[in-house]
């Protein structure tokens, strides 16, 4: 895993923008990681701290731009798929000499959606390999949030209304698929399509409530 990191300065500067961080590993009790990274070493200060989850394409100041991709995987830890910002916090300087402690706290800036493929559902009587959706609205695309403040809403650019999982494994009946969506309201209906080989299924139609 790799976070974005940015450190700003009692004076307003920043010593660190959207500096990318591996992860090192994580406490014993699993609930806490430690990430590394080379960096030029920061002198005393107390500083602002902001990160994000996963690294972005482009950064702009504390502007950041993620790929919300139109190809998912359909698993539930969607990875690069799943944007997250944490709220700023305070600290001190990040040194090579010791472990600096950030809690850092991220929240979920994109939609999760289920799909539930019902027992007995797969008509098509062999596992599914893709299944198309087509939303009333462009969902997937370029997402670009401010790190420096978390509660703003974030914004679709290049976007698309056709998302696609792309289902290593495939799937069949009962199973539960995942896919991450830009948070935008939805009205009417999706359409969807399942494809197994060369074969495909009807026009499929999902109204939203």
């Amino acid at each position: 895993d790799k976070i974005a990191v940015w450190a700003q300065g009692s004076d307003g500067t920043f010593d660190l923008t959207g500096e990318r961080f591996i992860l090192y590993r994580y406490t014993n009790s699993m609930t806490q990681a430690v990430f590394t990274a080379y960096i030029t070493p920061m002198e005393e200060d107390t500083y602002t701290y902001y990160a994000a989850y996963p690294t972005p394409t482009a950064i702009n100041g504390t502007e950041a731009t993620f790929s919300l991709s139109a190809v998912q995987s359909g698993e539930d830890f969607v990875g690069d798929c799943d944007i997250m910002v944490s709220a700023p916090i305070q600290g001190g300087a990040l040194t090579a000499d010791k472990v600096t402690p950030l809690d850092l706290r991220f929240s979920h800036k994109m939609h999760a959606m289920r799909f539930d493929i019902p027992e007995n559902g797969n008509l098509m009587g062999m596992a599914i390999d893709k299944i198309e959706f087509t939303f009333p609205t462009n969902v997937v695309g370029d997402v670009t949030l401010d790190v420096a403040n978390p509660d703003a809403a974030p914004t679709l650019s290049n976007g698309s209304n056709v998302l696609t999982l792309d289902l290593p494994n495939g799937a069949e009946a009962g199973d539960t698929l995942w896919a991450m969506i830009f948070p935008t309201e939805l009205t009417g209906e999706i359409t969807y399509k399942a494809y197994s080989g060369k074969y495909s299924s009807v026009e499929g139609r999902l109204e939203i409530i």
